[in-house]
């Protein structure tokens, strides 16, 4: 599986955000998902699978939502 950043511009009703584009192996699916996404998809997987491991995601912090060195830590627990 492989990750990428990039910064999404908002429209009327949204701001700017970022949309991480991940790419499966060996279908090679790709989609396009916000952090709050990710977030929505572990609760959901939490609940269906208790016994089941998922990692923790980061924190949503403002301040850091475009820095690359929060965006490359995203990505590394998007990729695991």
């Amino acid at each position: 599986m492989t990750c990428s950043a990039q910064v999404a511009k908002g429209g009327v009703f949204g701001g700017d955000h970022m949309r991480f584009t991940i790419k499966t192996e060996p279908l090679g699916w790709v989609v396009t998902r916000k952090h709050s996404e990710f977030a929505r998809l572990k609760i959901v997987l939490d609940k269906l699978h208790p016994g089941l491991v998922i990692p923790n995601l980061l924190k949503k912090n403002e301040k850091e939502k475009f820095e690359d060195d929060s965006n490359r830590k995203r990505i590394f627990v998007y990729e695991v």
